[in-house]
């Protein structure tokens, strides 16, 4: 067996695909699958050839399944991969793992917290989560803000966070590569929000029963964006509509202790089921067998 990424533009690939073919070797493909935009293009004949000629697509999740059917592929072919992150070290530090002061200590406040962990990058939206915290700030509902992250775009966001009034509720908080300081501040929290291309903050935060949210556009989202279950393990909010964002933050803010534990049951399970280091080794095995 030949596992390679499910790139048509690498001509490795390509020289696998005849390779296989040749020696009668299996050939799997291990990849986002094709997207919308690609497939309006001239080019859509290149990758009907190209995904058509793999034995197995390890897909990251079903969004494209439909774009990947429409290509010719045979939906028996295709299994679902998703993505992890260190799960046996993280799912090690969440049996152990407590309520903390860390908030109360440093915003001398007991309200609910918000948080943003990831890239402080422009195209992660971060700006529409500043912007919904000042909406429910306008309507006395407080909330703090913890910003986890490098420093890519932070002057921006601090910039605006300093327009609207915001300093003393909000934590730039910097990069953090402590996964037991990581976890704490995830388990804290009342909420994880990333408002556009959600990718691996969405496993890293529900890897410790924190719930989140992001926008409703899949065709722009990240695969990861699938562990969002709504109600369950958070919610998306409308595209653009920081009254929407505001909402549904307000929602998961007001969460009991049981409703709030009742919530990292279900996201553990899913991470531990479906976005795990084990699950994809077992989708690997039963491929490989």
């Amino acid at each position: 067996h030949y596992i390679v990424t499910g790139d048509a533009s690498i001509i490795a690939n390509w020289m696998l695909i005849i390779w296989t073919k040749i020696t009668g070797k299996k050939l799997i493909m291990w990849t986002h699958g094709i997207h919308q935009k690609f497939y309006k293009k001239r080019t859509i004949i290149v990758y009907k050839l190209f995904y058509r000629s793999a034995d197995v697509l390890l897909m990251y999740s079903s969004y494209n399944l439909k774009y990947m059917e429409d290509l010719g592929c045979k939906t028996q072919k295709i299994r679902y991969i998703h993505n992890s992150l260190d799960t046996k070290v993280q799912s090690s530090i969440f049996k152990n793992i407590k309520k903390s002061n860390i908030y109360n200590n440093y915003f001398k406040n007991d309200a609910p917290v918000v948080i943003y962990i990831g890239r402080l990058q422009k195209r992660k939206r971060i700006e529409q989560l500043i912007e919904a915290v000042v909406l429910l700030k306008n309507k006395n509902v407080n909330v703090n803000l913890v910003l986890v992250g490098d420093n890519m775009d932070a002057d921006f966001l601090r910039t605006l966070v300093k327009s609207k009034r915001l300093e003393q509720t909000t934590w730039f908080f910097g990069a953090s590569y402590d996964e037991t300081q990581n976890s704490e501040l995830l388990y804290n929290a009342s909420v994880c929000v990333c408002p556009a291309a959600i990718g691996l903050t969405a496993i890293h935060s529900l890897s410790y029963g924190c719930p989140i949210i992001s926008n409703d556009n899949i065709e722009t989202q990240m695969p990861e964006c699938e562990c969002i279950v709504e109600g369950v393990t958070g919610s998306f909010f409308k595209e653009d509509n920081v009254e929407d964002l505001a909402t549904k933050i307000q929602h998961w803010c007001a969460f009991s202790t049981s409703q709030r534990e009742r919530t990292r049951i279900e996201a553990r399970k899913l991470i531990t089921q479906e976005w795990s280091i084990d699950y994809q080794i077992e989708t690997l095995k039963n491929i490989l067998e």
